[in-house]
């Protein structure tokens, strides 16, 4: 099946597969997307799961929602069912910080950056701001990477923070 979009005078042609996925190694099917911020053939998307092609197929929660201290975002993934599907956790430092994409830094190092710095067909609607990983440190600090600058940090662990979930297929 093929779906014809209008953007801003460039008709794209979005093929969607039988599983239902848009598939980002053909086409971008979000118009509010930069297309500098996406990266081509990395994910296949779905309404609510993204997979990562090119990390183990890591299936990510799409669209964030919540805003949590780092304990309830780490139980907020372990009770996640995104269609049907369970066993989500908090990502680590180095899963999350996998989806940077384009990270200006704190001086914005790329001659063009994106912020976010994710790609933003992939996560659309996805906040410049600050999200959890589940690395926790004994002075009651938490890890967190900011799509802002893609710049990973420690805050207070009660601080409420973005959260988005991941299931890695060996978990």
């Amino acid at each position: 099946m093929r779906l014809r979009m209008q953007r801003t005078g460039v008709v794209l042609a979005v093929a969607l597969g039988a599983s239902g996925f848009v598939d980002s190694r053909t086409a971008s099917a979000d118009p509010g997307s930069d297309p500098v911020c996406i990266e081509p053939g990395r994910y296949r998307s779905a309404p609510e799961m993204v997979t990562d092609l090119q990390n183990g197929n890591r299936l990510w929660q799409r669209r964030v929602a919540v805003r949590l201290s780092q304990p309830e975002a780490a139980r907020y993934c372990a009770d996640l069912v995104v269609g049907g599907v369970r066993g989500f956790h908090l990502p680590s430092p180095e899963e999350l910080g996998s989806l940077r994409f384009k990270a200006g830094g704190l001086f914005g190092g790329h001659k063009h950056y994106c912020v976010p710095s994710i790609d933003q067909d992939a996560f659309p609607e996805t906040p410049a701001a600050e999200f959890w990983t589940s690395r926790t440190s004994a002075d009651g600090t938490g890890w967190y990477v900011g799509f802002d600058d893609g710049r990973v940090h420690k805050d207070v662990q009660t601080d409420a923070l973005w959260v988005r979930c991941v299931l890695s297929p060996a978990s």
